[in-house]
């Protein structure tokens, strides 16, 4: 009996023994298959084998597995991952970089490059995918050096019972509803890089901006870290890199303001949903805001025929009938004056009423409440300078007021007078003289209508100066329609978000 019970505790011993080796023989083989399903072994064009399983792989719906990144730019990819087995799996998406364009070799992850998954993306980088599923994921590739990149992507896979060791190669976001504002600059940026200057490019993939061109290039910015400079610097920037770009350094007694000269010159601002132009930017003896340097804009085409007062007075502050009331009451506003023709005009046709002003409050809320001086001069024969001495002085007509204050003027004759481009026309010339190509043929300002300007005239009680379509500066009455463009002055606050001053791209401004 005790043999027999010895036997069998033997024959349970033998049994216990052959399991726990078949356990350990399990165990390694499972670990065995574990790693030859991690290794990518990629034996087809557009499959990827691990032993017993196959994943097919879609780049834009293109069998392939590899992908170029153009140079210096951000290209998006859709990539479609479907699996070709009958259970399920873990995933993640990797990517190698390749020393060629067949992906014959690789190499490691330049600097300035990065593949990011896109904040849309349909399914994630890395997750489950189940027998027969398809994961679509977005992605974006950012080369910021000077030369293509392929890249050839695969798959990091495991299986669902066990954790899947991440590479973690792709696991920045790129944000592609929002528009991008990337430059290449030294860290920290420490002023505005003209985009002219700097060869600035559109860049449709990207939805914005890429400059390229900056000396010592080190740092990527995006648009939450990119410096946003103010309107003044800009201009006092672009006056730093020579007249050629078209910002002239008007010295008038102890001022100094930087405007716009030229032909046409790219100063163009994306404003109200229109397009206005920079005429240039002003110290506080322009606009009366102590300390502050203000950018002065006007919009790039008439608002209508306009009469300057309708009562034929010139006092810009009348309450009742002038343009100023207009201007800062219905126009400001954005609401439209539809009761009364603001116009006596002997001209056909050149009668108007305020409508479709400043209806978004966000460009409303831009725009600074300053000062308007309102000196006169009897005659147009000065120069740009001593008209705008007088805009500035005190002879007027007698009980017209000096100055006033309000939202929205008009050019002063000096503004148009410093518009033309100064090696073109002298400085000296007189005003009520530049019918000329040389002078009024090279002034942005000049939009070959009668326009008003906001001086009134000194020795007058019923007149106004005002800019001939052939380009002089003359005097005439108040009550005639001729054309008005809106002028105003934005706070300091604003800043540029993206643009390169050019009609086709305009500067983008901010409050």
């Amino acid at each position: 009996m005790k043999e027999k019970m010895i036997k069998v505790l033997k024959n349970k011993r033998v049994m216990y023994l052959s399991f726990s080796v078949l356990l350990i023989l399990f165990s390694l083989a499972l670990n065995l298959a574990f790693a030859a399903f991690t290794n990518k072994n990629i034996t087809t064009i557009a499959n990827i084998k691990v032993r017993g399983m196959e994943y097919q792989m879609k780049i834009d719906n293109v069998l392939t597995k590899i992908v170029k990144g153009d140079a210096s730019s951000i290209t998006l990819a859709t990539v479609e991952i479907t699996g070709m087995n009958s259970i399920s799996s873990k995933y993640e998406l990797v990517y190698q970089v390749c020393t060629t364009s067949g992906c014959s070799a690789y190499t490691t992850i330049p600097t300035n490059f990065e593949v990011k998954y896109v904040d849309n993306t349909p399914n994630p980088v890395t997750g489950e995918i189940t027998a027969t599923g398809v994961k679509t994921i977005k992605i974006a590739i950012v080369n910021d050096t000077t030369n293509d990149v392929w890249i050839e992507l695969g798959i990091n896979a495991g299986y669902t019972h066990n954790t899947l060791a991440l590479e973690g190669l792709i696991i920045n976001e790129y944000k592609e509803n929002i528009a991008h504002f990337i430059i290449n600059l030294p860290s920290p940026a420490s002023g505005f890089y003209n985009a002219n200057k700097l060869g600035a490019v559109w860049d449709a993939k990207l939805g914005g901006l890429r400059i390229s061109s900056v000396s010592t290039p080190s740092t990527t910015y995006n648009l939450t870290n990119a410096y946003e400079p103010s309107l003044p610097s800009l201009v006092t920037f672009v006056k730093g890199l020579g007249n050629s770009d078209g910002v002239y350094a008007e010295v008038s007694g102890a001022d100094t303001n930087y405007r716009y000269e030229g032909a046409n010159p790219n100063n163009y601002v994306s404003f109200n949903g229109e397009l206005w132009r920079i005429i240039g930017t002003f110290n506080a003896n322009t606009h009366g805001k102590t300390g502050q340097e203000l950018v002065k804009i006007i919009r790039d085409t008439s608002i209508g025929g306009l009469a300057w007062q309708k009562n034929n007075v010139n006092d810009w502050e009348d309450s009742m009938s002038s343009l100023k009331m207009l201007l800062n009451n219905f126009y400001y506003n954005g609401t439209n004056e539809s009761t009364i023709t603001h116009c006596n005009s002997t001209i056909p046709g050149n009668c108007n009423f305020i409508k479709n002003g400043i209806t978004n409050t966000v460009y409303r809320n831009m725009i600074e409440n300053v000062t308007w001086y309102l000196g006169g001069r009897a005659d147009a024969s000065a120069t740009a300078s001593t008209f705008y001495s007088a805009e500035r002085g005190t002879t007027v007509y007698a009980g017209r007021p000096i100055s006033g204050t309000g939202y929205i003027g008009l050019m002063y004759p000096s503004d148009y007078g410093y518009s033309v481009l100064s090696n073109s026309c002298a400085r000296m010339i007189h005003l009520g003289s530049y019918n000329t190509a040389a002078c009024g043929g090279n002034a942005w300002l000049l939009r070959g209508d009668y326009e008003w300007t906001l001086t009134p005239n000194s020795d007058d009680t019923a007149s106004g100066f005002n800019v001939y379509n052939s380009g002089y500066v003359y005097s005439n009455n108040v009550g005639l329609g001729f054309s008005v463009r809106p002028v105003l002055y934005l706070k300091s606050t604003v800043k540029i978000l993206a643009g390169n001053g050019s009609v086709a791209t305009p500067y983008i401004i901010v409050p």
